[in-house]
């Protein structure tokens, strides 16, 4: 599957969609792969999904984006030591994931509900990634969860 997404993104560079457009063939695999057949995520499904979070970033992709947004705190939610160990090992993922894991707020129906990132998952992020890390890591999810 990474051999196919590294294609896919590296064929389909310009491949930007509006929300209105149908889905991208990187945003289709994404829809089909990126969830776990067991249910369970792994770290390489989280690493997975990770990569997409910064592919959808540098490429402008709202469509991805809004998938993500919607998707990843509970993939943080279900598998806190693994989301966080994963984001501890990429630390050039922090920016774009973090920014997504805040935009959360943006996909449910009562966004000021779902600004505050939960206790539990915040004192994660501060256990587990080194200071500077962590502290990039809330601004963004802050500063995203702001704008909703």
């Amino acid at each position: 599957m990474l051999a196919a997404l590294c294609q896919v993104i590296s064929t389909n560079a310009a491949d930007a969609t509006l929300s209105n457009a149908p889905p991208s063939r990187l945003e289709r695999l994404y829809l089909q792969h990126a969830a776990p057949l067991s249910g369970k995520y792994t770290a390489k499904n989280i690493a997975v999904v990770m990569l997409f979070a910064r592919h959808a970033q540098e490429k402008s992709l709202p469509a991805l984006r809004a998938q993500l947004a919607h998707d990843l705190l509970p993939i943080f939610s279900q598998e806190p030591d693994l989301f966080v160990d994963q984001l501890k090992q990429l630390p050039s993922l922090t920016q774009p994931v973090c920014e997504l894991l805040g935009a959360f707020a943006q996909t449910q129906q009562d966004p000021a509900h779902h600004r505050q990132l939960p206790p539990a998952l915040t004192a994660k992020l501060h256990d587990v990634l080194p200071e500077q890390q962590a502290r990039a890591c809330l601004a963004e999810i802050t500063k995203a969860s702001a704008q909703s």
